[in-house]
């Protein structure tokens, strides 16, 4: 029994990578979490006539954790990638890579300057291009982002 239910765990967390998407990754691992949470529920907390009701409260929950869990590492990531962009856009050579990497996830990307200019208002801008690498496939990218008077970065 044991077994089977680590099993389970481990399909759940490995369902989040079926997909690049985020929404999508939220949504396969609630499905995951709920269907290991009925089946937790089910045949490890009920007993009697209670294994339904512990059944429907072992989806809940499980359903909750596994849609939380994935919104946490997929928060990881975008987090990862904006450092990566400030850090890019603020500090880094026109030419240079910035990389980063999430282990937990194996998400990784790059962002690289490709020129900076100025504009006729006077604002330093950056055109710059992003790589990131999911399970699935890698996505790349070109933009633009000037410089706001409070030094924050505005994509234009």
């Amino acid at each position: 029994m044991k077994r089977i239910a680590i099993l389970m765990l481990a399909l759940s967390l490995a369902a989040c990578k079926t997909t690049d998407d985020p929404d999508n990754q939220r949504a396969v691992a609630a499905v995951a979490g709920t269907i290991f949470g009925a089946f937790v529920g089910y045949n490890l907390l009920g007993g009697g006539s209670g294994q339904a009701v512990m059944a429907v409260l072992g989806a809940a929950a499980g359903g909750a954790g596994g849609f939380y869990a994935a919104d946490y590492v997929i928060k990881r990531d975008k987090k990862m990638r904006e450092r990566a962009a400030y850090e890019g856009l603020t500090d880094t050579p026109v030419g240079k890579t910035v990389y980063w990497e999430n282990q937990e996830t194996g998400s990784a990307g790059s962002f690289t300057v490709l020129r900076t200019f100025t504009t006729t208002d006077g604002r330093m801008c950056r055109e710059f291009s992003t790589n990131i690498m999911g399970a699935l496939d890698t996505v790349e990218n070109k933009s633009t982002a000037c410089r706001l008077h409070n030094g924050a970065w505005e994509m234009s």
